[in-house]
């Protein structure tokens, strides 16, 4: 469906770091910078191939274990989507109390949550996407998107606009996918 329903915010890409680090990310100024990072991703994540498709070297885990192993040393930063990354921290950090959240930067790059339906139900798909877009130009969508506790805390604390962007592209989206949503997107 022609419609990101989370207006893109998945591929703004807020880091989980150890929080005695952040000097380190204060000194990114360009996609080439992250090269010398280490990512960590849970198994089987369509962001690694992003990142790796970027120069970044990735690791994987199991998502339970990649809050400890960020802060242990065996990656540099967890990239989460901006409306991830602050409640993770939250729900994390009483079991690993040096996670933080990257204060700088922001990575971002062609992702978004798609709505699909089958194949055979073509007038299903209208019809929904028809009521997407309604909702969208009468502002009903933004407000309810807007209402939602994890996009409300993303775009309030997480400075998404005042961030340096480190811009990646996305190797699994094609031009179409791209831009088949570009008018329903978050804009910094």
């Amino acid at each position: 469906m022609r419609f990101p329903i989370d207006g893109g915010l998945l591929g703004n890409r807020l880091m989980l770091i150890d929080g005695k680090r952040q000097p380190e990310f204060d000194k990114v100024t360009n996609a080439e910078d992250p090269k010398a990072f280490v990512a960590i991703q849970g198994r089987g994540w369509g962001d690694i191939e992003t990142l790796r498709h970027g120069g970044v070297t990735v690791r994987t885990g199991p998502y339970k274990s990649l809050f400890r192993m960020t802060v242990g040393g065996r990656a540099d930063f967890f990239p989460r989507g901006a409306f991830e990354a602050l409640h993770e921290r939250e729900d994390h950090v009483g079991e690993v109390p040096d996670l933080a959240v990257e204060t700088s930067l922001v990575v971002q790059y062609p992702l978004a949550l798609l709505f699909y339906v089958a194949r055979d139900k073509a007038g299903l798909q209208d019809d929904i996407e028809r009521g997407l877009k309604a909702a969208w130009a009468d502002g009903s969508y933004e407000r309810m998107f807007r209402s939602d506790p994890n996009i409300k805390l993303a775009l309030e604390k997480g400075d998404l606009s005042t961030r340096r962007l480190i811009a990646l592209d996305n190797p699994s989206f094609s031009a179409e996918l791209i831009t088949l949503g570009k008018d329903y997107l978050y804009k910094r």
